[in-house]
């Protein structure tokens, strides 16, 4: 009995070899070819988390039609930019927007370079953090609707609306929506458009 023991703990112990457990070569790729190839015990890369779990930015890809009715995204505010631009912004209050065209991709703050983004494309719902800070990069045509969300400590203690909270937040920035109905113009220092 005791030497079938051992041979089952040999069983579990990793081979001699000097490269990766088996499960790890499938899941981890090696940052350097000359590691794997001499033989020799390689830095492995770890999985990266997406952007949108690191930010705390919640989207929902392809919004069926009953949902878009259902939050009432024809009524919401309406935001456009006619060709390729470069948009830094920062959210004092949490914002939902519904991608109707085009695509934007969001570059956050705190990357290290655009190589990481987030991209939402016509038929995403993406629900952007307040305090949240990133550029915004439009390639062409795009066309956003959108309102803010305003949680309150307690329905009684703070009856302030969401159209409230966008209007003040609107009058103390002077920026992206002076008027909601006409396309951008620039308010935001900083914009780079074509």
């Amino acid at each position: 009995m005791a030497s079938s023991l051992s041979f089952h703990a040999a069983a579990l112990l990793p081979p001699s070899s000097a490269g990766p457990p088996k499960f790890l070569r499938r899941r981890f790729l090696p940052l350097s070819s000359s590691a794997s190839s001499s033989g020799t015990l390689g830095i492995y890369s770890r999985f990266e988390r997406p952007l949108e779990d690191v930010y705390n930015v919640r989207v929902e890809r392809g919004l069926p039609r009953e949902r878009v009715a259902e939050l009432g995204v024809d009524r919401w505010s309406v935001w456009k930019t006619g060709g390729r631009c470069r948009l830094p912004w920062d959210w004092h209050v949490d914002q939902q927007v519904y991608v109707v065209s085009g695509e934007v991709r969001v570059v956050p703050e705190g990357a290290k370079s655009g190589e990481r983004f987030m991209r939402f494309v016509a038929g995403d719902l993406v629900r952007y953090p307040k305090w949240f800070e990133a550029d915004l990069f439009f390639d062409g045509p795009y066309e956003e609707r959108y309102r803010f969300l305003a949680y309150a400590r307690s329905a009684v203690k703070n009856q302030q609306t969401s159209a409230e909270l966008a209007n003040s937040a609107e009058t103390k920035s002077g920026t992206r929506h002076a008027n909601t109905q006409s396309s951008f113009v620039g308010f935001v220092s900083g914009i780079v458009c074509e």
